[in-house]
């Protein structure tokens, strides 16, 4: 493959590829210290054959990762917007795939048969400055996987709506009122055990007192 760019990042190394064909891609990637699971390798071809470019990252600091890596921004151009997910199918484990996606009006995204992607989990315009130039309407879409091999059928495209339904998630919350730094109904319930208590002590006595009263007649 050609290299195109090569990037220091801190404790990463990132390398953009051009390749032709998907058996030289793996060898430069194995030779260059580079683990690619082989699943992964046999989805190479299809990227290649749409000339797709490739960005490898390799952790290049002596120390064992600790923390978090910041978030690494990718920017490509293209004709239309795509979201690549292709990769994503060869994962052993449940997928999930949280988008944040700006424009003039509501986003939707599809998989190459038609097949819409995951669930809008708010929409509505954007009110943080430093986001506009991005959009002023922001859409965030999930989608969970649990089966990536058979849900996970291709790329995602990324088209406008044309329109824009707002929605806001309902988040319910429970607050109980609290008599004395207790919630009431504990409060009530122990209330209610000790009247409970107090009304079987009340009836006890009232036997006791009837028997002791029954005893007393029996010896006139």
């Amino acid at each position: 493959p050609d290299v195109l760019s090569e990037v220091d990042l801190g404790p990463l190394s990132a390398v953009t590829l051009a390749a032709s064909d998907a058996a030289g891609l793996q060898n430069w990637l194995t030779q260059n210290g580079y683990g690619i699971d082989p699943a992964v390798q046999s989805l190479f071809a299809d990227y290649i054959e749409r000339g797709w470019s490739f960005a490898a990252f390799k952790l290049t600091g002596e120390e064992p990762l600790d923390g978090a890596l910041d978030p690494v921004r990718l920017e490509f151009p293209t004709t239309e917007v795509v979201y690549p997910l292709l990769l994503s199918q060869a994962a052993q484990t449940p997928q999930t795939v949280r988008l944040y996606l700006f424009g003039a009006d509501g986003m939707q995204a599809a998989f190459p048969d038609g097949t819409a992607f995951g669930n809008v989990m708010w929409a509505g315009r954007v009110t943080q400055p430093a986001l506009l130039r991005l959009g002023d309407y922001l859409t965030v879409l999930e989608g969970y996987f649990p089966d990536p091999a058979t849900q996970i059928t291709g790329d995602l495209t990324i088209t406008s709506t044309g329109t824009r339904d707002d929605y806001q998630p309902i988040e319910t919350r429970t607050k109980y009122v609290e008599f004395g730094g207790i919630p009431l109904g504990y409060a009530i319930a122990g209330v209610a055990s000790v009247f409970g208590f107090m009304l079987l002590f009340v009836v006890v006595g009232a036997v006791v007192h009837a028997r002791a009263e029954r005893r007393r007649r029996r010896a006139y």
